[in-house]
């Protein structure tokens, strides 16, 4: 490096402005009378060639031809040419070089800053002992994916993180480094653990084999874990299981993918966890089995290949987990098997669980080939999935779930998904009452489902708009379906849309489309009440059957049907009054028999008749 001292514009003058012809700037090392070169171009002062006098001599205009100075910091003396008078000074030159420079003493010298010392807040230095690296603390990085050894790294990154003490800071990983972790590492609350710069990817494409060269990377021994608290968490890093190899067989994928990457630490909040890719284990990211509370965990842009990608229970208040991919990066440059079996996992993608679990938002994430892909469990509520897609191989019987709601989970929104290949796109089965809707399914995209796009084996389920095509059944029910309600949806290619388990299972549908299906539905659900006095229906229903032969008065509510108009068939004989609150045809009463029907409109306040049939 050289600096620029002067281009030939300095000039020396007198004190009524005349040139001093002959005056003498001489430079030394700084601080000392050694002489010291100084060079007409940039380039000899970086070889150190061809150097000035010195001192340099003025011309008859008091200026200097171009003067360059090494890397290094000079003193520099002026006299005018009779040596009249002297002026010096110190600290002239190559301050930028030196200030790049780590060695001890030079840079580090220059601004006063040892990571070992103490500072106080708001300095410099306080800033700088934020961030280490994990080299200087005795990282090597040098795991050997072939033969699967390699140094422990934990305990040098465990001695980094203890050196930013209890306020916490950065832990860099090198660039180039593939660390071994032979041991549990915990990282403590306020410390994060960073990939230097984005990493190098190696090449990151549809064959993947050659993932193993992307560095900086965490090899996990797993045995042992990686643990985050609150307000800690990794960032641009691979985090690898020791022993990972690509192109495998279905069987070594069972057999070998295991332990847990990253553990998040009980009552932990805020933790952040963000571009990575992990690959490898058991469990990619998930909670203690023990775990009581894990609040407000933050995932984002992670690459995952693990038999269960995410497991969050007991993660209250508003976790969000982000642009995930899960995907067979390990094996999808594998021989192909039967089935495909090669692409597929045993576990679930992203598993929202627990018995607190409350206001999940997992948005903009796509799993492909794992027996369930998104799953809300146990009693957790409120959660909700948006634009999330579900993928596996086509044609297959093996049970695979796009989308599961089981447990007593409630109040889930599943909002936008998109869905191919399963066996069942969407499976609802929760026993929480009907205190509350299970699931709320907006807008769906499903296709090419085996058995059906939706099976409501329990609870209550709403389905509003988007479309569903070519399958066995669109919406299917079995003995203990809650209420399902199916509105604005477009239904194409189907064997059967409405596949209903029983009469009595109510799945009702409104407003939707149909082409090109075999049948639009089986055992359709129309609601019944008994004839009496008085009778009440639901507020919802628009066609109902009437059972007995007890005379009726009155019909509520009236309200809730307001602007709508009810139809009502009669399975036996009995005489429906005018008067109360239904105004019949003619202030007459209708003598109705088995399988007359008669209409009544409702204007919020009481109920007129708009046609009857005598049948």
């Amino acid at each position: 490096m050289a600096y620029l001292f002067d281009t030939g514009i300095l000039a020396a003058n007198d004190s009524s402005g005349a040139s001093l012809s002959g005056a003498k700037l001489t430079f030394y090392d700084n601080g000392t009378t050694t002489l010291k070169n100084t060079y007409p171009t940039k380039a000899d002062a970086e070889a150190g060639t061809n150097a000035n006098a010195n001192p340099v001599v003025a011309d008859a205009n008091g200026r200097w031809g171009a003067i360059w100075l090494d890397d290094t910091f000079y003193t520099v003396k002026f006299q005018p040419a009779d040596g009249s008078f002297t002026r010096t000074r110190d600290d002239i030159g190559g301050a930028l070089a030196d200030l790049a420079s780590t060695a001890s003493g030079i840079g580090a010298g220059l601004v006063g800053f040892s990571h070992a010392a103490a500072y106080a807040a708001g300095t410099v230095g306080k800033r700088l002992q934020k961030t280490v690296y994990a080299s200087d603390y005795g990282a090597v990085g040098d795991y050997d994916t072939g033969a699967g050894t390699g140094t422990n790294d934990a305990s040098a990154i465990a001695f980094a993180i203890t050196s930013l003490g209890a306020s916490g800071g950065r832990v860099i990983i090198d660039m180039g480094f593939k660390c071994l972790i032979g041991a549990n590492l915990n990282i403590p609350d306020n410390v994060i653990i960073e990939g230097e710069a984005n990493g190098d990817r190696g090449d990151f494409n549809d064959a993947e084999s050659n993932l193993l060269g992307w560095t900086p990377a965490l090899y996990v021994d797993p045995t042992y874990t990686i643990t985050v608290n609150s307000a800690s968490g990794i960032r641009n890093l691979a985090i690898f299981r020791k022993g990972l190899q690509f192109n495998i067989t279905a069987a070594q994928v069972a057999s070998t993918f295991a332990g847990s990457a990253i553990t998040l630490g009980d009552y932990s909040c805020d933790a952040t966890l963000e571009y990575l890719t992990i690959l490898g284990f058991q469990y990619g990211i998930r909670t203690l089995a023990s775990n009581h509370r894990a609040n407000r965990v933050n995932i984002n842009r992670v690459n995952l290949d693990c038999l269960n990608g995410i497991y969050l229970e007991n993660a209250a208040d508003t976790s969000s987990i982000y642009y995930v991919h899960g995907w067979p990066f390990v094996t999808v440059g594998s021989a192909v098997e039967t089935n495909n079996a090669q692409l597929l996992r045993s576990g679930t993608f992203i598993h929202i669980g627990g018995t607190i679990n409350d206001w999940c938002d997992v948005a903009h994430c796509f799993g492909y080939g794992h027996a369930i892909e998104f799953r809300a469990a146990d009693s957790v509520n409120s959660v909700s999935f948006t634009n999330c897609g579900a993928d596996h191989v086509s044609g297959l019987s093996d049970g695979a779930i796009g989308f599961q709601v089981d447990g007593s989970a409630r109040e889930i929104r599943i909002i936008s998904p998109q869905i191919a290949a399963k066996q069942y796109g969407i499976n609802v089965n929760s026993n929480y009452s009907s205190a509350r809707i299970v699931a709320a399914i907006v807008n769906p995209s499903i296709w090419v489902t085996t058995t059906a796009a939706v099976l409501v084996d329990d609870g209550d389920v709403d389905i509003s708009e988007g479309f569903m095509r070519t399958g066995a059944s669109a919406i299917k029910t079995t003995a203990n379906a809650g209420k399902v309600v199916v509105d604005g949806t477009d239904f194409r290619a189907f064997t059967t849309v409405f596949d209903n388990y029983a009469t009595t299972v109510q799945l009702r549908h409104r407003n939707c489309s149909f082409a090109s299906n075999t049948t639009i539905a089986t055992n359709p659900y129309v609601p019944s009440v008994a004839s009496g006095s008085s009778i009440v229906l639901d507020g919802e229903s628009l066609h109902w059957t009437v059972t007995g032969t007890t005379n009726c008065g009155t019909l509520s509510p009236v309200a809730a049907y307001a602007g709508k108009t009810v139809t009502l068939k009669f399975g036996g004989s009995l005489t429906v009054l005018t008067g109360g609150n239904m105004n019949l045809a003619g202030a007459a009463n209708f003598s109705a028999t088995d399988k007359d029907t008669i209409s009544l409109y409702s204007d919020g306040s009481a109920w007129y008749e708009t046609g009857r049939s005598v049948n």
